[in-house]
């Protein structure tokens, strides 16, 4: 995981997860911590996220980020065709029999702008207990 100074951002944040994923299901542009998309948001098990270009300078893949309204590490191990900016895209998980509707409409409800996220947090930070992916086994608990 990249290491470096905590600052905090205001961005752009969207969910995404196996069935709009591309191609769909789990795989992944950059290996960090995780072969597939996936993580529970704890630091030492941060969860998927993808942002720019695989050529991002401003935020490579490693990036650490921590989203406060999530309560929930993210890392950088994907690449975001439609994101511009500070734009991040989560990973919110599901699996091949999860209803497609439930997990984009978990996606949608992570959907803002504005949103706070700090960059290369400290480890200290609170997270959401019991640590668990965003969309787990059926439930969308953002």
């Amino acid at each position: 995981m990249k290491q470096g100074t905590p600052t905090t951002v205001t961005a752009h944040i969207t969910g995404y997860g196996r069935p709009d994923n591309s191609p769909p299901g789990a795989v992944i542009a950059q290996p960090i911590v995780h072969q597939t998309a996936g993580g529970d948001g704890s630091y030492c098990n941060p969860i998927t996220f993808a942002t720019e270009t695989a050529n991002d300078a401003t935020y490579p893949f490693g990036t650490l980020l921590y989203v406060p309204t999530l309560q929930r590490y993210f890392i950088r191990e994907d690449t975001c065709a439609g994101c511009t900016g500070v734009w991040f895209d989560l990973w919110v998980g599901g699996s091949a029999s999860d209803n497609t509707t439930s997990v984009l409409n978990c996606e949608g409800s992570i959907t803002a702008d504005g949103v706070q996220v700090i960059v290369n947090p400290p480890s200290t930070e609170p997270v959401k207990s019991p640590t668990s992916p965003i969309f787990n086994n059926g439930t969308c608990a953002p």
